[in-house]
């Protein structure tokens, strides 16, 4: 599914008001113009959970920022869309079952194995990563 959005007439408004793309970041835009739910972050209502950009050239993919918790949804809800993820302060990582034997923490810091050297979760609703 890639959403509700109809492109030529999107095209069409968008060259009336002389603009070159819409920017949604309110989560049921974000649902509308995408197919998924914008995540948890989006339920706050605060800017930068996600974006989507529409370009009015039908010719060029919608491009999708959203949290690195929600890229995988995206992914499979729209396959054609540019897609860019950001940190937000939500955490997960996979817990194996070949290390069911060890403590919980053990088992969530080798769940994190991989991650860039000083990465770091950024504080709620720190918008500036959903930016750059």
């Amino acid at each position: 599914m890639t959403g509700f959005v109809d492109r030529e007439r999107a095209t069409d408004l968008m060259q009336r008001a002389g603009i070159e793309a819409l920017v949604l970041c309110e989560p049921e835009a974000f649902q509308y113009a995408t197919g998924a739910w914008i995540g948890p972050a989006g339920l706050f209502r605060r800017a930068g959970a996600g974006f989507v950009v529409i370009p009015k050239r039908g010719d060029l993919p919608i491009g999708v920022v959203v949290a690195d918790f929600q890229a995988a949804r995206l992914r499979a809800a729209m396959a054609g869309a540019v897609l860019r993820t950001h940190a937000i302060w939500i955490e997960s990582a996979s817990l194996e079952p070949a290390t069911a034997d060890r403590p919980v923490a053990q088992r969530i810091e080798a769940g994190l194995v991989g991650r860039a050297p000083g990465f770091s979760r950024p504080a709620t609703f720190e918008p500036a990563p959903s930016a750059s």
